[in-house]
């Protein structure tokens, strides 16, 4: 999972933790804490907690909590009023969805290149 993009981890989390035990009601609620914190220190704090009190019922959870959700706390090196949309992928939904669109109208392109000035353009605001 390393190789996964730190803004993509939160959106990824529900369906890891599911995977890896049955504690994903509870597991989900204490992580969606970690990352609502208001900084990364507060973050961090609550990351170790709740690291331990999964420790005992459920320690591959918890090996994956300590491994891979400090990644995801590189949100917090943005302000406040970012983080949502960076913590999420909605913006890349967004843009996939954009670019589908417009290479539908124009669903023959001579070379790569004109197809990416196509939607590179658009994204530029040209």
């Amino acid at each position: 999972m390393s190789s996964t993009p730190a803004a993509a981890i939160p959106a990824t989390i529900s369906s890891a933790v599911s995977a890896l035990s049955g504690w994903a009601t509870y597991s989900a609620a204490d992580i969606r804490a970690i990352f609502n914190a208001p900084n990364r220190a507060e973050a961090e704090r609550l990351l170790q907690m709740t690291v331990k009190k999964y420790e005992s019922g459920a320690a591959k959870l918890a090996a994956w909590l300590e491994e891979n959700i400090l990644q995801g706390l590189t949100v917090f090196d943005f302000p406040a009023e970012h983080r949502r949309r960076v913590r999420t992928t909605n913006g890349v939904e967004r843009l996939n969805k954009e670019i589908r669109r417009r290479t539908r109208v124009a669903s023959i392109f001579p070379n790569e290149a004109t197809c990416l000035r196509l939607n590179v353009r658009r994204e530029i605001g040209q």
